[in-house]
């Protein structure tokens, strides 16, 4: 800590500061990121339209150190999937909803779905969003969008 840590005056906003603040750095965010709706993994159903996108993008920030491995299994069930039939598609679905199962039971709630307005080189570059949540207590659910970068880098 700083020498004078205790005894340096610190400024306090007024609260319509306080806001104007908040305000400010809400509107920035928005400038620079977008929200991609994700909803409960229910069934292979859900599934199957991941497997048709481009790129995975997954958010585990919510994952403790010790499920981190468990979650990247997830991951890697997602990927590789565009060379298969229908019937192993839905083979592999109904495989990555028994995975999420497994790990919900770690105390969390997978949500997915579909970051729609990449782009690479003008064309549409669909990602698939994955991300993990605690499991909420009380009547609070698990948030119903994430918020991703507006721009971000694709391939190398």
């Amino acid at each position: 800590m700083k020498e004078n840590a205790f005894t340096d005056e610190l400024y306090i906003p007024s609260p319509e500061e306080a806001v104007r603040i908040q305000k400010q750095s809400a509107e920035d965010f928005q400038r620079t990121h977008r929200a991609v709706s994700v909803a409960p993994i229910n069934a292979p159903r859900d599934i199957l339209p991941l497997f048709r996108c481009y790129a995975l993008i997954p958010d585990e920030q919510c994952v403790a150190d010790e499920h981190l491995h468990d979650f990247a299994t997830l991951k890697q069930a997602l990927v590789h999937y565009g060379d298969l039939s229908a019937t192993e598609q839905l083979e592999a679905a109904e495989e990555f909803v028994k995975l999420v199962r497994e790990f919900e039971a770690f105390g969390y709630v997978v949500k997915c779905g579909i970051a729609a307005d990449y782009r690479m080189y003008g064309d549409s570059w669909p990602c698939s969003v994955l991300v993990a949540f605690k499991k909420p207590k009380g009547s609070v659910g698990a948030p119903d969008e994430v918020w991703l970068p507006k721009k971000t880098r694709i391939g190398v």
